[in-house]
């Protein structure tokens, strides 16, 4: 008697596709590949594990194949900000390209001791007392290429026949609200230069954001000082009474 039994069409086609039945007559449950049927009761194999970690583990290059790598500034390491804590009080280098802030500035009486390469601010209360060394100017807050800060003392050109350098220091410190500048002193003026094709935007350092804190910043290194009496070393110093 025979006791196979034929399948359905259908059914033989749905176990060929499943992967046929082993010989134990359990049935496969997936896909076989061709030529090597496979069993997921059956443990995979360590050459077969290997093969797959090593199909998707990078394998990492040797360190020194990299050597501007190993070279990077600190600076992209860690990324870093320099904190403002002072501020000094001077005019432009001659080498150096400036930009000026357009709305961080004040206006004052100032002294300036060459000698002692100081600067003093003088109150209205003072000026009368120090009337021929005073001069009325913008104190005005500029940075360089490289990114350092200083606050830049501009006389104020007046309605009264004005010094030629005064003129055109402070034309140089307008034309360098818009862009890069250097000014260059030639003769009985300043000379002035545009650097059209820089592409750097000036860094204006966050502690400073108005003419009040500028002022502090550069008082608290000295960068220059306050005569509020008559009665100060300086003004004493000036009218011989030192």
């Amino acid at each position: 008697m025979n006791t196979n039994t034929t399948c359905p069409a259908g059914d033989e086609d749905e176990r060929h596709q499943l992967g046929g039945e082993k010989k134990d007559g359990t049935e496969l449950t997936v896909p076989f590949v061709e030529g090597h049927p496979v069993d997921e009761n059956e443990p995979a194999s360590a050459s077969h594990v290997s093969n797959v970690i090593e199909n998707v583990t990078p394998i990492r290059g040797d360190i020194f194949d990299d050597l501007a790598a190993l070279a990077r500034p600190i600076d992209e390491i860690v990324p870093s900000e320099k904190v403002l804590t002072s501020l000094p009080v001077r005019k432009p280098k001659r080498e150096e390209w400036v930009r000026v802030h357009p709305e961080i500035y004040a206006r004052a009486y100032v002294y300036e001791a060459r000698d002692e390469q100081s600067w003093f601010i003088v109150t209205p209360d003072v000026v009368e007392a120090l009337i021929d060394v005073v001069r009325y100017v913008q104190l005005s807050f500029a940075v360089n290429y490289g990114g350092t800060a200083f606050v830049w003392p501009l006389p104020v050109p007046t309605e009264r026949k004005s010094h030629r350098a005064h003129v055109t220091a402070f034309a140089g410190a307008e034309q360098a609200m818009r862009e890069w500048t250097r000014i260059s002193w030639r003769e009985n003026e300043y000379e002035i230069y545009r650097r059209s094709s820089a592409r750097v935007e000036p860094f204006w350092p966050r502690e400073v954001r108005s003419a009040s804190e500028m002022l502090r910043l550069a008082s608290k290194a000295r960068g220059f000082e306050v005569i509020d009496s008559v009665d100060h070393p300086v003004v004493k110093k000036l009218q011989g009474r030192d």
